[in-house]
Order: C-alpha cells, then sequence, then structure tokens
C-alpha cells in the first residue's frame, strides 16, 4: 500500500521570517573615536534653511507607504532571495573600532535587505526609470555622489543607465545610512535629546555648536545634497530615523538592536519595513514633483546676550589666530588616518601664504613654532579626492579644518615625487612677497612636509567646489572670473580653471590646482 503524501508546508512569507531574524553580533573596541567632525562648507551653507527639528511617533514616510510594504511583507517568493545571505551574515563576527570598519559591516546588512525588494517593485517609479535599458538596486558604502562630489556612509540607490556597464549610471538615492561609532552616539545622547525637545535649532554659528547639533545639521545636508529626505542615524546599537521636509528634521526614536529590558527594538523586520518604506516613498515623490502641505511654521528664537555672542566671536578668533601660527611655523605634524595609522612629517620648506607669513612679526612667530609648538596633531576625517599621483584629505588642526596633498603611493625616489614638483610650481608661479601672494583667492600654504617615503603638502580648508552650490551658480562663476583675473593680473597662470578648482567658503571664492 502506497504511503500518503505528506502535505507540503507553506514557505513563510517575509514578514514572518524576518520575525524570526537576529542581527549579527556587533560589539565595539576600546579607542574608538567619539567626536564629530569638523562641519564642511556645504554643512555651512544649509544650515542657513535648517530652522526645526521635532520627534514624532511615526514619520511620514512610513505612514504613508503602509500598504505598499505590507503587501511586500506578505510575499513569500522573496525569502529565498534573501534567506541565503542572511545566514552567512548570522556566522560574520563583527567587532570594530573606526568608524570605517562598522560602515562596513552594517553596507553587508542594509545590502541583504535590499535584496528583498524585488525588480517588479520598480513599476512604483516614473517611466523614465522603470523603462530604462539597464537599471539595478543596489546598496554603497562609502557612497560618493558623481553629481555633487559629497560623500555619505551608506547610500541605497536605484541605478539607471543607457546600457549595462555604462560608467556613469544615474543614481536615484532613496534611503542614506550616516555611521557613528557608539560611542559617538553615547556621547552626543543628551544633547541630542535636549535638541530635539527643544524643537528649534540655534542662531549661532555653526563652528559654536555642540556635536549633537553639528550631527544633526550633518544629516540634514547629507539628505538636502542627496535629493533623499530619508537618513538612518546609527550606531551599533543605537538608531534614529530621520526625515527631512523643507526646512525641519523631524526624528523618531531612538531604537536598539541588541535592547535592553524595556528599550524599543530595531529589528531586522523593521529594517526591512524603514528600507521599503524610503523605496516607496521615493517613488512617490518623483512621481508627484515633490508636492506636499506647507512645513509647518518656525518657532522664533530666543535671542542670545549681545555680550555673550561677542565673547564667542573673540574665543572663536583667538582660536583660529593661534592654530594660524602652530600650522605656519611648527617643525613637524603628526598626521592621523581615518585608519588609525599615524604618520610623522617633518617640515622640509616653509610656509608660502598665509595670515602669520603675510605678518612683520612671522620670524617672531617662527621662534615660537621652533620652541614652542614642535609637534601638532591633524586628525584626517575625509578622502576629498584622487588623482593618479596624489590625493587630498580634510582633517583639522585644533578648531581649524585644513587640507593635505600627499603623494598616493609611496616612493622610494625623492625626486620622484608629485608634492614636491607641485611644490616646485607653486614657488616659481606665486609673488615672491608674501603680503601680495597671501592677498591671493588661493589657499594658505603652510609648508611642505616629508618623512623617508611621501610627503604632504599642508594647506587652509578653502571650502566646496562651487558646482555643489547650484542656487548661488551665476554669482559664483562671476566671482570664478573675478578670481581668475586677479591671479593673472599678478603674473599666476592658471592652467585648469574646472569647476572643481573653483571653492567657495560661504564667504569667497579661491582657486585651487592651478599650477
Amino acid at each position: 500500500m502506497q504511503a500518503p503524501a505528506q502535505a507540503q508546508v507553506p514557505q513563510q512569507t517575509l514578514a514572518e521570517w524576518l520575525a524570526q531574524q537576529p542581527w549579527p553580533r556587533s560589539w565595539e573596541l576600546p579607542g574608538a573615536n567619539s567626536h564629530q567632525k569638523t562641519p564642511s562648507q556645504r554643512e555651512t551653507h544649509e544650515y542657513i534653511h535648517f530652522h526645526r527639528v521635532e520627534r514624532k511617533d511615526e514619520l511620514d514616510f512610513l505612514s504613508s507607504t503602509r500598504t505598499e510594504v505590507d503587501q511586500l511583507l506578505a510575499r513569500r517568493d522573496i525569502v529565498p532571495r534573501i534567506a541565503a545571505l542572511w545566514d552567512a551574515a548570522l556566522h560574520l563576527q563583527l567587532p570594530y573600532r573606526w568608524e570605517a570598519e562598522l560602515q562596513s559591516h552594517l553596507a553587508i546588512l542594509w545590502t541583504d535587505l535590499n535584496f528583498g525588494l524585488p525588480p517588479d517593485n520598480d513599476n512604483a517609479y516614473p517611466e523614465a526609470i522603470r523603462n530604462a535599458p539597464w537599471r539595478q538596486r543596489t546598496v554603497v558604502g562609502g557612497y560618493r555622489s558623481k553629481v555633487t562630489g559629497i560623500g555619505f556612509d551608506i547610500a541605497a540607490c536605484l541605478q539607471t543607465a543607457p546600457r549595462g556597464g555604462d560608467p556613469a549610471p544615474s543614481d536615484t538615492v532613496y534611503l542614506l545610512v550616516e555611521v557613528k561609532t557608539e560611542s559617538a552616539m553615547l556621547a552626543k545622547f543628551e544633547d541630542l535629546e535636549r535638541r530635539i525637545n527643544a524643537n528649534t535649532m540655534p542662531e549661532r554659528k555653526l563652528p559654536d555648536l555642540n556635536e549633537a547639533d553639528q550631527m544633526l545639521v550633518q544629516c540634514f545636508t547629507q539628505a538636502k545634497v542627496a535629493e533623499c529626505e530619508v537618513v538612518v542615524l546609527m550606531g551599533h546599537n543605537s538608531v534614529y530615523l530621520l526625515q527631512a521636509v523643507e526646512s525641519e528634521l523631524f526624528v523618531q526614536g531612538p531604537y536598539y538592536r541588541y535592547p535592553d529590558l524595556g528599550q524599543p527594538a530595531f529589528t531586522p523586520l523593521y529594517a526591512m519595513r524603514v528600507l521599503a518604506s524610503a523605496y516607496f516613498h521615493r517613488a512617490y515623490v518623483l512621481r508627484t514633483a515633490g508636492l506636499r502641505i506647507p512645513p509647518i511654521p518656525s518657532t522664533p528664537a530666543i535671542p542670545s546676550s549681545p555680550l555673550a555672542a561677542t565673547l564667542t566671536r573673540l574665543v572663536h578668533a583667538l582660536r583660529h589666530v593661534w592654530d594660524e601660527v602652530r600650522l605656519a611655523t611648527c617643525p613637524r605634524i603628526h598626521v592621523r588616518y581615518p585608519n588609525g595609522c599615524v604618520v610623522t612629517y617633518d617640515r622640509s620648506e616653509p610656509a608660502l601664504t598665509g595670515p602669520a607669513v603675510s605678518s612683520p612679526l612671522f620670524p617672531v612667530f617662527q621662534w615660537l613654532g621652533r620652541h614652542l609648538f614642535r609637534t601638532v596633531t591633524l586628525n584626517v576625517t575625509e578622502c576629498l579626492n584622487g588623482g593618479e599621483l596624489a590625493t587630498a584629505w580634510r582633517g583639522t588642526v585644533g578648531a581649524t579644518s585644513v587640507v593635505i596633498k600627499t603623494d598616493l603611493m609611496f616612493i622610494d625616489d625623492w625626486t620622484e615625487r608629485e608634492v614636491i614638483k607641485e611644490w616646485d610650481r607653486l614657488t616659481l608661479a606665486l609673488p615672491s612677497d608674501a603680503r601680495v601672494a597671501s592677498a591671493l583667492p588661493i589657499p594658505a600654504y603652510y609648508g611642505l612636509f616629508g618623512e623617508a617615503r611621501a610627503s604632504i603638502i599642508l594647506m587652509s580648508d578653502c571650502g566646496e567646489p562651487i558646482d555643489n552650490f547650484p542656487d548661488m551658480a551665476e554669482r559664483l562663476r562671476d566671482a570664478q572670473r573675478e578670481a581668475i583675473a586677479a591671479l593673472e593680473n599678478a603674473g599666476v597662470e592658471v592652467h585648469d580653471v574646472a569647476g572643481r578648482n573653483t571653492v567657495f567658503d560661504g564667504t569667497r571664492v579661491r582657486i585651487i590646482d592651478f599650477v
């Protein structure tokens, strides 16, 4: 007698499967950085438009897409797409010390969840995207926008192109993830909660804000630059959901990936809901050209004391002067890179331009540099760009933002170093009078430094490329022409007038990489 066939157990829905999944274990090693990076010039520009921050029980992008997301989570055919990837991730051990390490770990998990968005969901997007000859959804760690040049920790985007393998596909970003070490999240927690409860952003200069406020400005700026409203701010445990609308930043959370008793959990299932909601919400915004109800009016800020504001400006100015003198005269510099590597460079050439060099007291400053400052520490915060032979990094010395240009590769032959060649071209091109050279619309060149296998040029941070400010394009192009004319009138020939080599710090336009 033939045995009766066993009934086939129905496959789980995506929601049922995700509800059973834990996060891979992640933990922070001793020595993790807890500080906020120095605000960029683009953040300074966007801060002007950032007025309110407000906590909501549920953000609009989640509530408005619930029907589409519930339908997605009820599907059974998606589970095999991500089950194998997630099972592999569960076997990973994810300790970290540096933010970049945590970013890599989290990018893997967001990539796995992104596989839960089937291709047929692209039909929610406008015709130009859904009918593109080539398209793919991807999650990129260390994402850098090809349009603005601005970098993001993790970006989920829909890429389209006329054909596969196109070197420059169009990116439609639907979710940004800003990654911080858990130490950084905890260090800013009280100030962050205080700001959210206060509802309004302070009317002070961005460098004078506390690090929690600067972190909110960073997330707001990223949302605006990427034209993506939804940002997830997270450490390896703490999570905030953010949505930038007009001049406001709405906040939901905090949640916790590894919650203690009584803490709200940020589970893989809820992370999938966030990702899918952001995906469908971006499609809605594109279809409707971003039309929405008027924003909540800004609450008038309480004016600060005139005396306190004056003292704050004075302290900020004195710190800047102190840093300028140290940068222009220090004999040695310790450069601490994001991966923890520290390289010591000795000064090989004196400063060429800058406030300290153009001062009659510069010989006194040099004596102070040799006897008092000795070694200055530079903390690198981000990589700006890279060419074939050299790359540029942004960092801070004290309260001052600076840029270093370094050889891309270690080169044993001193004479072949690209940055030394550039320094030689600078010394030949610039006027011999330091006061005349310092008055030109160029960076302050603090000096050439070297060690056994590499060299660096240390210079002031002059801001972001003017192409990053489309709302000021006409005015900045006029300023670019005036800056180039000033250099040529001083006998300095500008060899590359590309927009990327003209930068703006919110006040002045300057020319970089001109030799």
